[in-house]
């Protein structure tokens, strides 16, 4: 051993040398210097930095526990909170480098509430770098009601239809759902809606939807703190195709019975005068109008407006309206009468013409209500010819008739003018008085 130790004391000394009289071993060892002081520095766990990191986001757990105690938040606590969280590290130098947003979690832990009302809980940290030394906000103010449920019905809408389809929501499944929550959120939720897009669908259908709630004032409910039975609805939607028909019109298929005596139905309108049906294209392609159901008009004699069912057929799915309003209007039967031997008043001969013969009779076809037609006599009537424009000599003018009080009636003459000579009138001369004596 004292042979080994003589061998290498003027090694080292050599070595001393070298590092005290040379400037490159001075150097040298001034950087195995720095490299074993920052292997020291990054390995020691003692040696820390501060590392601060803002903007960060915190989540909610034990909301199971809340549940499991009959609670339940009334909102979200952490919703003001998103990105604007504070966490003050200590981390080794070692790791400093690698702490950033992703390695840190900020929660917020509600198993140890045990009561309703407004209450802090603090906010948790965990990072995988280093020790937590401060958050801020360190506290979060939570809101906490009894747990409530109740069903909720669904309802479903549709939205891009295609005019030439027909589309019916057959069943909703789930048609309700069980909502569970904060009792004044739950108790205020009136339905759950859905919108059933139908965009090119050209048959039936089956398929799942989200849905949205909404309270009765028609807002809608968040649902990040409620529990649901479902989370979606299956809706199963029937297509068919539509075609447009007429209502049928005809007197035979609608009027059931007979209208007064001396009446008669002149004519049957309907509106809407044509509806849309969906049926299948079979079927659809068989159809020309559709019918109504009849109308009983016994001994009626004015015209009315009635609404009316339209006749169904069992395999017509869907009709555009149900009913229809029809107006049937009535009026008396219209009748001719013909009457001879008229005669004919002569009015207005102008002065000094006078008529030198008598015009012949007339005969006269008069048409109009029966009524009105019924009792007419010839003496009824006023046939006249106004010579009030007339000339002297024979000329023929035109006859005039009327019944008076009965303005609706209509004439056929014959002959409808009459030849009527005029002259001009002699006016007789008287003898002159001579004033002479009788002897």
């Amino acid at each position: 051993m004292p042979d080994q130790k003589n061998n290498l004391h003027p090694i080292l000394e050599k070595m001393r040398g070298w590092l005290t009289t040379r400037l490159g071993f001075k150097l040298l060892s001034i950087a195995l210097a720095v490299l074993l002081w920052v292997i020291v520095v990054y390995n020691d766990e003692s040696i820390t930095r501060s590392r601060t990191l803002n903007g960060l986001s915190a989540l909610l757990n034990g909301q199971n526990s809340l549940s499991s105690n009959s609670l339940a938040l009334t909102e979200n606590p952490l919703t003001e909170l998103s990105g604007n969280i504070t966490v003050e590290l200590d981390v080794p130098q070692a790791q400093y480098s690698l702490v950033n947003e992703n390695n840190v979690r900020v929660w917020l832990d509600l198993s140890s509430i045990r009561t309703a009302g407004t209450q802090l809980v603090p906010l948790n940290v965990t990072c995988t770098y280093g020790t937590v030394k401060n958050v801020f906000p360190s506290t979060v103010q939570v809101d906490v009601e009894a747990l409530d449920s109740r069903s909720v019905p669904l309802n479903a809408t549709l939205s891009g239809r295609d005019q030439s389809y027909w589309y019916n929501i057959r069943s909703l499944n789930p048609s309700t759902i069980t909502v569970s929550g904060a009792s004044s959120i739950v108790q205020n939720i009136a339905q759950g809606r859905l919108e059933v897009d139908v965009t090119n669908m050209s048959e039936a259908t089956a398929r799942a939807y989200p849905f949205t709630l909404y309270d009765y004032s028609g807002n809608e409910v968040s649902q990040d703190l409620l529990s649901r039975t479902s989370s979606s609805v299956t809706a199963s939607i029937e297509v068919f195709p539509t075609k447009e028909l007429t209502v049928s019109c005809d007197l035979e298929d609608i009027i059931q019975g007979r209208v007064a005596d001396g009446y008669e139905v002149k004519s049957i309108s309907v509106s809407p005068p044509t509806i849309t049906v969906a049926a299948d294209q079979s079927l659809l392609d068989s159809l020309t109008e559709i019918a109504i159901e009849p109308i009983e008009v016994e001994s009626v004699d004015r015209s009315f407006t009635v609404r009316r069912s339209i006749s169904k057929l069992s395999d017509i799915r869907y009709f555009s309206t149900e009913q229809v309003y029809v107006t049937v209007e009535i009026a008396e039967s219209v009748d001719s009468v013909a009457l001879s031997n008229v005669p004919v008043v002569l009015l207005n001969t102008p002065d000094p013409l006078e008529v030198t013969d008598t015009p012949d009779t007339i005969n006269v076809r008069i048409t109009g209500a029966v009524s009105e037609i019924s009792d007419l006599t010839v003496d009824m009537l006023q046939a006249t010819v106004d010579l009030s424009q007339a000339a002297a000599g024979v000329n023929s003018y035109p006859v005039q008739i009327s019944v008076p009080g009965r303005p609706n009636l209509t004439f056929e003459i014959t002959p409808s003018t009459l030849p009527v000579s005029l002259a001009e009138r002699v006016i007789p001369t008287t003898e002159p008085n001579d004033g002479g004596s009788n002897s």
